[in-house]
């Protein structure tokens, strides 16, 4: 899904359980949504470079119960 342009189309992933490792990097992404990944509870690698995140909701990572790897590189926002 890497360079896809999924900008800030929301991520449902209820029937993801078994997947491990979303590779979302230069997608424009500008904020992940509290309940934006629910159900990947095996997920172990998220990486998130290169995008345009200015947001991460306060609970949105907590269903990762899993994640070994967070990559966010060079996809903070600062303005």
């Amino acid at each position: 899904m890497a360079g896809s342009g999924l900008g800030t189309q929301p991520l449902v992933c209820i029937y993801l359980q078994r997947l491990q490792e979303l590779h979302l990097q230069q997608n424009s992404i500008e904020m992940i949504a509290d309940q934006a990944l629910v159900g990947l509870t095996s997920l172990a690698l998220l990486d998130l470079s290169r995008n345009n995140l200015h947001t991460i909701g306060p609970t949105s990572l907590r269903p990762l119960v899993s994640l070994q790897v967070l990559r966010i590189t060079d996809s903070v926002n600062h303005s």
